[in-house]
């Protein structure tokens, strides 16, 4: 299983991020926000939502690792901004204690 993990789950970021799981088919897992919008719910992969809004991020961030190391994914893919990169990657190298293979796509985010 691989996961497509978009902190967000409405912006450019989580379009790519939909994109690149329906490509991949039913052998990956979008891991996103809550407000990720209901038509890319249904279009062949599984969604999860771990996420809120990106101000709860650090409250949000140990759920999604607990989550993870709990489903042991084969990869999991980050796409996003780097917001936290301390914390970002501690995460990745828990996820990599549990055996889990991280790749993080840092995307320069202009406004």
């Amino acid at each position: 299983m691989i996961e497509v993990v978009c902190f967000t789950g409405q912006s450019g970021l989580t379009d790519y991020s939909v994109s690149l799981a329906r490509a991949l088919g039913a052998k990956s897992r979008l891991v996103t926000a809550e407000n990720l919008p209901e038509r890319f719910r249904t279009l062949g992969f599984q969604v999860l939502t771990p996420f809120r809004r990106s101000r709860h991020y650090l409250m949000d961030l140990p759920r999604f690792v607990w989550g993870t190391w709990c489903r042991r994914p084969d990869w999991s893919l980050w796409q996003g901004p780097l917001k936290f990169p301390l914390l970002d990657g501690l995460a990745a190298r828990l996820l990599r204690l549990a055996g889990v293979r991280c790749a993080v796509t840092v995307h320069d985010v202009l406004p």
